[in-house]
């Protein structure tokens, strides 16, 4: 029988920059969790598959129509999660996942390319779904937003922000 993710589910937003090692990292501490959802952008990949996160006990969730996917969920074995397919695709992964009876949570990794406007389209999609139906929505994303305050020389337009106030 499946759990519901409840107050201890953990929960994680990584980039993994295409690496080995930080997909080594990320691997070791999903094999500690009990319960948990990882939202990733830019896995290693290779042969058109996700690497380092196989033979988990968990679910690996992307969309393996594209050669170099680059959003995924993992969610550990015990948590109920079905695609949503119509809002998945080599930059985006959306899942929703039962957590009581009558209520189900949607979860979605996204990656937005630099030279791409923001919000991605799929990602206004899915939201503007999400809030027709009622269902509550949480997105992990690399927005590609550059700052000083995030370790980045200059800021790119994206990451442009007044934090004055």
């Amino acid at each position: 029988m499946m759990a519901c993710p409840s107050s201890k589910t953990s929960l994680v937003q990584a980039n993994l920059h295409h690496s080995e090692t930080a997909s080594a990292q990320l691997r070791k501490w999903l094999e500690v969790q009990r319960t948990a959802i990882a939202l990733i952008q830019e896995p290693w990949v290779g042969a058109g598959k996700i690497k380092g996160l196989n033979n988990l006990k968990g679910k690996l969730f992307y969309s393996s129509e594209h050669d170099k996917p680059r959003a995924c969920i993992y969610t550990t074995k015990d948590i109920c999660a079905q695609p949503l397919t119509d809002f998945c695709s080599r930059d985006m992964y959306a899942v929703a996942i039962q957590y009581t009876q009558e209520s189900r949570l949607v979860v979605a990794s996204v990656y937005m390319p630099e030279e791409d406007t923001p919000p991605p389209h799929d990602l206004s999609r899915l939201v503007n779904f999400c809030e027709r139906t009622g269902l509550e929505v949480v997105i992990g994303t690399d927005s590609n937003a550059h700052h000083p305050l995030w370790g980045m020389e200059k800021p790119n337009e994206r990451g442009k922000v007044d934090i004055s106030t």
